[in-house]
């Protein structure tokens, strides 16, 4: 037992959890990869407790995740995510929220099943093919693939605006980003994957025409916000 809690006070100690009430009063948790949650959180106010959100390209409902600090404060939304593996898990951990096992295309076509490439130990390498992978290291699975207008109907039927829309297709989040129907719904606040650092980039000013601005950067994480918003 003595073990354990050694182990543990290690662990929490190396990622500088506070070990005291003043630390922990002071202190701002982040469950995102960068600290996007923190940004869009200073965008939303720290005491905004209600809110939603559609996280595409979800993958764990807590690591690395950019809209778990918001479950967490009570916001719900819509997760899709093609890992099948990964349902179990946000199942226990947001039962609250609604999860899509599946994959999102941009295309207006109806519902189709496709690959879905796992690789278990190095999920950033995961993707959606019509091929099978050769990769003895991978996993085949079909997966579902939903167009984004299916998906935002849904999400329709439950809220009637959105708070926050998450974005991370490992590649695609442009191709996805530019296929979302901005005309029947506005997100007051946007995070996207964009590997182009600069604010030239297409997915800049596909949003800069969209009237967002650029409220915030984290690595290859832009943050978008709607202008009459900002």
């Amino acid at each position: 037992m003595f073990i354990t809690v050694r182990k543990i006070l290690k662990y929490f100690a190396t990622r500088g959890a506070p070990r005291c009430f003043e630390g922990l009063k002071h202190c701002c948790y982040s469950y995102s990869q960068f600290g996007e949650d923190l940004l869009v959180q200073d965008f939303f106010g720290l005491y905004k407790r209600s809110g939603n959100y559609i996280d595409i390209g979800a993958f764990h409902p807590i690591a690395k995740s950019n809209t778990y600090l918001f479950y967490r404060k009570g916001w719900r939304g819509l997760a899709i995510e093609p890992n099948p593996d990964l349902e179990k898990l946000w199942k226990r951990y947001r039962p609250s929220d609604q999860f899509v096992s599946a994959g999102v295309t941009a295309s207006l076509e109806e519902s189709k099943l496709l690959n879905y490439i796992n690789h278990p130990m190095a999920p950033e390498r995961n993707y959606i093919s019509s091929e099978k992978s050769t990769d003895r290291t991978a996993v085949n699975r079909k997966v579902a693939l939903l167009p984004i207008g299916q998906l935002t109907k849904r999400f329709q039927q439950m809220w009637n605006h959105l708070d926050l829309l998450n974005i991370d297709c490992e590649g695609l989040d442009f191709e996805i980003l530019s296929a979302f129907p901005f005309d029947q719904i506005r997100p007051k606040c946007i995070v996207v994957d964009d590997f182009d650092r600069s604010t030239r980039s297409k997915t800049s000013k596909f949003l800069l025409d969209s009237r967002y601005c650029l409220f915030a950067q984290a690595r290859i994480s832009k943050i978008f916000v709607r202008l009459d918003e900002g």
